[in-house]
């Protein structure tokens, strides 16, 4: 590995490390569903080990359409919290499920490993 995969996955983690104080898209916009029950953890099997996903449903529906959402962070930023408002929103407004998806990151599982996880 050259200098620029070094520069760039101590990047990575700087960013990754950084996330749960920065990443504050959710703070604010809790329009509905803040008052929905706290999502179920699943841990998913996957051809690259589990992946963990938080599923939010709506309070009694037992088989709601399910939307299943990937949180960004460019594949290196690792905070899928970031975007319970909006989960719960959906919830709240459309009545789906949301499967919140939390894919492994670079630089320790490099491409294609989070797009196989995110496949299947």
């Amino acid at each position: 590995m050259g200098h620029m995969g070094l520069f760039s996955d101590a990047t990575a983690l700087l960013v990754q490390a950084r996330a749960r104080r920065t990443a504050r898209s959710g703070d604010a916009p809790y329009f509905s569903g803040a008052e929905l029950d706290d999502p179920d953890s699943w841990r998913i099997a996957t051809r690259h080990g589990f992946v963990r996903c938080d599923v939010y449903r709506p309070p009694g529906v037992r088989r709601p359409p399910v939307y299943v959402h990937f949180h960004g962070g460019a594949f290196m930023m690792r905070h899928p919290r970031m975007d319970d408002f909006f989960a719960r929103f959906l919830v709240a407004e459309t009545g789906v499920a949301v499967v919140n998806v939390d894919y492994d990151m670079a630089p320790p599982h490099r491409y294609p490993v989070p797009h196989h996880q995110a496949h299947d």
